[in-house]
C-alpha cells in the first residue's frame, strides 16, 4: 500500500511540476514574442 501511495503522490508532483515548467515555458515565449 505504501509503495501505491507513493507512486501516486511522485506521479501527482510529476504532474504539478510539468505543468509549472509549461506555464514558465509559456510566458517566456509570450516575453520574447513581444
Amino acid at each position: 500500500v505504501a509503495g501505491k501511495l507513493s507512486r501516486v503522490m511522485n506521479q501527482a508532483r510529476q504532474d504539478q511540476i510539468t505543468t509549472e515548467i509549461s506555464e514558465i515555458v509559456g510566458g517566456a515565449e509570450a516575453l520574447s514574442a513581444g
